[in-house]
This record gives C-alpha cells, structure tokens and sequence, in this order.
C-alpha cells in the first residue's frame, strides 16, 4: 500500500477536488481520509491522505500474535476506526496488555498493525514475546483476509 498526500494551499475546493480525481484515476483506491488543519497564519487548509494499493508490488500478508489479532478484530467487527484501535490499545492496556505493549514498541510495530489493518494478516505463534497460542499449529493456518 502507497500514501499519497494532497493539500489545497493553492487550490480552490473545485481544484482539490479536481486534483484529487486526477490522481485517484486508474488507481485500486484502498481508502482517503480529509482532515482540516490551519497553515502559518491560521488560514483554513484541507488535506487528504490518498491510501492506494501498489499494482506492481505483491507482500506477503503480516504475522500478528493472537492476542493482537484478536484486538483488531474486535475493533474491525465492532465498527471502530483505525485510530480508536491505536488509541484504546495503548490508554486501557488493562483491556488487552498485549496488544498495547506491541503497539507500544515503536513505529514498525504501528506499521505493522496498519498493514494489517489495511491487507489483512496471519496469526504466528509469538513465544519469544512470553505469549504462546495454545493451539500453535492451528493458529498458523488461520489467515484473516
């Protein structure tokens, strides 16, 4: 998956619109996210982050714990965000400890659960972390789309 970032500093609405589409055409779109924000002298800006799928790039699916992927599961099947799922992992760690001390980590941790997220995953059998599934073999088969 790519990431693009378009901003309207210069554009119009009509034009950032127009920009947008120009960039999106013939591309497998995964998902696009607008956020306002305030440039340099507090003037109204809009941006989007453009998440597409790279065609020429096939990965491999990421390994997550059990533990971990059952937190994003819940979060996906309860209609929650992207963002509430980092968030609530890490400020209730008592509600899933494992997940919020494997997001806690650092950035490729978090990129690993957004490719999750986004690609889909497989469960490992995460033993050097202290946490071993207690059907290894047929967690490993266990691929979630």
């Amino acid at each position: 998956m790519k990431i693009k970032y378009i901003w309207n500093d210069s554009f119009t609405s009509n034009d950032f619109e127009r920009e947008i589409n120009k960039f999106i055409k013939g591309k497998k779109i995964v998902d696009i996210k607008f956020q306002p924000t305030r440039g340099g002298a507090g003037v109204p800006m809009l941006f989007a982050l453009v998440m597409y799928e790279d065609e020429t790039v096939k990965r491999e699916k990421v390994q997550l714990s059990k533990h971990v992927a059952d937190w994003l599961d819940h979060c996906k099947s309860s209609s929650r965000s992207l963002q509430y799922a980092i968030d609530h992992a890490t400020a209730y760690k008592e509600n899933n400890p494992v997940a919020a001390a494997y997001l806690a980590r650092g950035d490729e941790h978090l990129l690993t659960f957004v490719r999750a997220w986004f690609e889909g995953f497989t469960i490992e059998n995460n033993k050097e972390n202290g946490v071993c599934d207690q059907n290894p073999a047929e967690n490993q088969q266990k691929e979630n789309p």
